[in-house]
């Protein structure tokens, strides 16, 4: 999940203004992203137009696999659509090999900051759907994965499927009834239901229902939260700045005037 800006009309009016806006593509829009890597300050397909330290990714984007929402760098002559992104680092850390990377971006493709960085080969840190070795031994550099595409859905539907989460089914490893586990399940710290729900919960489990029985474990939180932050929506005569999530500040916490290192880049990308 992207952290963030999230800009909802209140009115009418404002709505129309703002989907007005949004579809001239006149209102500008930056995300901060920790990414691997020493992110470069230049490469070889970036055009010379660009200022110092932008790097440009207009690889056109599409859906490879529509049931998993997995989309990926698609020619337009297959059906994918053009899009754009512009990068510049923001800073390097050593210890950890991420950089802090500002974004821009020109179009709204699904995952497209994701994609572009990927294919630039620094993808987003930690990311669970474009950071894997499932799309090649390159991670999906370039594109080129040294596998079938069809070979690179069926590895992420595998290590994706709901099977992979499943962590009890009654009568396979234990003499725990599935109801205990249930109850054990809403009684606890992790499942704050206030009374009522708890109980209509426990009434509707039935022990003969496969699903009832069925109990899956709770996702690691490094696969919710992407670090990946929407941090300024500007507009002809409106601009908003969402507060820098923890995983950016902590990187930073040796940087002098970050914000106006930040206000540099977002100046240079335009």
């Amino acid at each position: 999940m992207t952290s963030g800006l999230m800009i909802v009309a209140k009115n009418y009016d404002a709505s129309l203004r703002l989907a007005t806006e949004i579809g001239a593509r006149e209102v500008k829009k930056y995300y901060i992203c920790r990414a691997d890597g020493h992110f470069p300050d230049e490469v070889e397909d970036t055009p010379n137009t660009l200022p110092q330290g932008v790097i440009a990714c207009t690889q056109p984007l599409g859906p490879i696999c529509s049931k998993m929402g997995l989309h990926a760098v698609v020619p337009e002559s297959s059906g994918g659509k053009p899009a754009c992104t512009h990068f510049k680092r923001l800073l390097y850390d050593s210890n950890t090999n991420t950089s802090l990377v500002v974004c821009r971006l020109f179009t709204g493709r699904t995952h497209q900051i994701r994609i572009h960085l990927q294919y630039l080969g620094y993808p987003i840190t930690d990311d669970p759907l474009y950071n894997s070795s499932d799309w090649g031994d390159k991670k999906g550099k370039g594109a080129q994965y040294g596998i079938p595409v069809d070979e690179v859905i069926r590895k992420i539907s595998t290590h994706r499927s709901k099977d992979s989460y499943l962590d009890f089914v009654h009568g396979t490893e234990s003499n725990i009834s599935g109801f205990d586990k249930f109850r054990d399940h809403l009684n606890s710290t992790r499942s704050a239901l206030d009374k009522e729900v708890r109980d209509r919960l426990l009434q509707s489990f039935d022990s003969t229902c496969p699903e009832c029985n069925r109990f899956y474990k709770d996702p690691d939180m490094k696969s919710l939260v992407l670090q990946l932050h929407a941090y300024r929506y500007e507009g002809a005569e409106w601009s908003y700045t969402a507060s820098l999530p923890s995983w950016a500040t902590r990187l930073a916490s040796h940087t002098s005037d970050f914000p106006a290192l930040i206000q540099s880049c977002i100046s240079a990308l335009g």
